[in-house]
């Protein structure tokens, strides 16, 4: 099986072409030379004493009443002079961010993708993290960040590059390599305060080695315009990612693991073209969108709908997080581009973190249509810090059946790319176990991860059969 590799140079094609796009919108909008840092800005805390203020009279001695012995200080250490509070630093671009509204803090946002900020869908991931030098690198992206300005508050690029190698030993043969698995670039513009216009581009070959270098739908992986005026609501417009099932909502920048478990993979929609609305009510999240199923600019005929439920329990339990989310997913035929061949899917998930233990529990049932196999399966990922939030040791238990003997199929990176797999590697019962390390080097920016994941699937009417070993190791990146 073929996976598709970025280049290098297609890269920097990619951001030249897009960073320019941006500047030219920057320039256009009157951006002078010192709105392009955040170090320029002092921010005047409530501890800073002017120096004008002289302090009050009240708190002067009268000379004619001397100290009491006690509270003389001896000659040889003079009374210490009172020590100004110190001067507020310049806040750098990240803490600015930080400090903004959700919307600034998080891309995922305004793509489409898992919205952390409403769901708490990212429990296990470290908190942010902070460095002089990591900050100032990744302030490069903002180009324009004006929250002041009524019209336009920010232009910023954001992408990410997931690396990773492989190698599989198992009972059908060996194989081994490279893959860029997720390679994206895109633009962001926030405007009129509750507007977020974003889009991005998987960055492939099929067009960057040929010398193209176009921008169409083959390349496109979100197009989406937001609405947001509070928490509570949220409105997303356009080619968008369905996120059904607790894994599959979790953005691939964040999930502990290099691959999202068998039944999610088999199950998951590909994001399409529709409008989703979502939000928070005190503990309450929800999430119902409607989805074309096609590609953007296609006939809207083959559409899917999807309903989300949370409830956050951290205030209500012993654990210092603690949610639960029900989702279900409705396919309104088995010819969705977008989605796959199953009727009716349902998702139960509890997330958990006390300190720095975090658990997730996840199951999930479908109906196939006509002659797709009715499947289900469980997952069960505990995860703990060794060092608190930079080293990570994760594990995963996965189960899946179907009621048909080819109603799975085996994980396409990269248990269906050895050698001597039958029947493309369907059966209808799947073990796998996984343990893995993560180590954070700027939070969720940056981070290394290295895992070991054996599994068996058996139960193929005629072959299919696969057991084995995979090892990943690889980084992921996003800013």
């Amino acid at each position: 099986m073929a996976h598709t590799q970025p280049t290098l140079a297609g890269l920097c094609r990619w951001f030249q072409k897009i960073g320019s796009t941006a500047a030219l919108l920057s320039l256009f909008v009157g951006v002078s030379s010192p709105s392009l840092g955040f170090g320029e800005e002092e921010v005047v805390t409530s501890t800073q004493i002017p120096e004008s203020a002289p302090a009050p009279e009240s708190t002067k001695v009268p000379k004619s009443a001397p100290a009491p012995e006690s509270t003389k200080v001896p000659e040889s250490a003079p009374a210490p002079e009172s020590t100004p509070a110190p001067e507020s630093t310049p806040s750098t671009f990240r803490t600015k961010l930080l400090q903004g509204p959700p919307a600034l803090r998080r891309a995922s946002n305004f793509q489409g993708e898992a919205n952390a900020s409403l769901t708490d869908s990212e429990i296990g991931t470290p908190d942010e993290s902070s460095s002089p030098i990591m900050d100032r690198i990744w302030s490069w992206p903002v180009l324009y960040h004006k929250p002041e300005n009524p019209f336009l508050q920010e232009i910023s690029l954001f992408g990410r590059y997931h690396g990773q190698f492989y190698a599989v030993d198992s009972a059908q043969g060996s194989v081994n390599g490279w893959e860029a698995r997720r390679a994206k670039i895109g633009a962001r513009a926030r405007f009129l305060h509750n507007f977020t216009f974003a889009s991005s581009f998987n960055v492939s070959t099929d067009t960057v080695e040929q010398g193209q270098n176009t921008i169409d739908k083959e390349n496109l992986d979100t197009l989406t315009l937001a609405w947001k005026p509070s928490d509570e609501l949220q409105v997303v417009v356009g080619q968008q990612k369905p996120g059904f099932m607790y894994e599959y909502d979790t953005s691939s920048n964040s999930i502990l693991t290099f691959e999202r478990s068998l039944i999610v993979n088999q199950l998951a929609p590909d994001k399409s073209p529709g409008l989703s609305v979502e939000g928070k009510f005190k503990d309450v999240f929800y999430k119902i969108g409607g989805y074309s199923g096609n590609e953007l600019g296609e006939s809207l005929s083959k559409g899917f709908a999807l309903v989300k439920l949370g409830y956050d329990f951290s205030d209500r339990s012993r654990f210092e997080k603690m949610n639960a989310q029900l989702y279900y997913l409705h396919n309104s035929t088995p010819f969705s581009a977008g989605a796959a061949p199953y009727r009716n899917a349902v998702s139960l998930s509890a997330a958990v973190q006390q300190g720095r233990f975090s658990g997730l529990a996840q199951t999930v049932l479908a109906d196939g249509y006509g002659l797709t196999s009715d499947a289900w399966g469980l997952t069960i990922m505990p995860s703990l810090y060794i060092r608190e939030d930079k080293l990570q040791l994760v594990a995963r238990y996965q189960f899946a059946n179907s009621s048909d003997p080819d109603g799975l199929q085996a994980q396409s990176r990269y248990e269906q790319d050895v050698p001597f797999i039958t029947d493309g590697g369907m059966g209808d019962r799947y073990h796998a176990g996984y343990l893995g390390v993560n180590w954070y080097l700027y939070g969720r920016e940056l981070k290394v991860m290295s895992g070991v994941e054996c599994s068996k699937l058996s139960g193929g009417g005629d072959g299919g059969d696969f057991s084995g070993w995979t090892w990943f190791g690889g980084f992921r990146l996003h800013f």
